[in-house]
């Protein structure tokens, strides 16, 4: 069970990025400390390698 919620939490970990980062600007993405580049890169890892 504790991986399942390990599992469970680490795709909304990236859900949620991936919901934010998909309303942010360029400007605004930069403040955060990435790039889009970096951003997209990011969520094309699979969730479980996701941090």
């Amino acid at each position: 069970m504790k991986k399942a919620m390990g599992f469970y939490s680490k795709w909304k970990k990236k859900r949620d990025f991936a919901f934010m980062v998909s309303r942010m600007d360029d400007r605004l993405l930069k403040d955060v400390g990435y790039s889009r580049e970096q951003a997209e890169f990011r969520l094309s890892q699979p969730f479980w390698k996701f941090d």
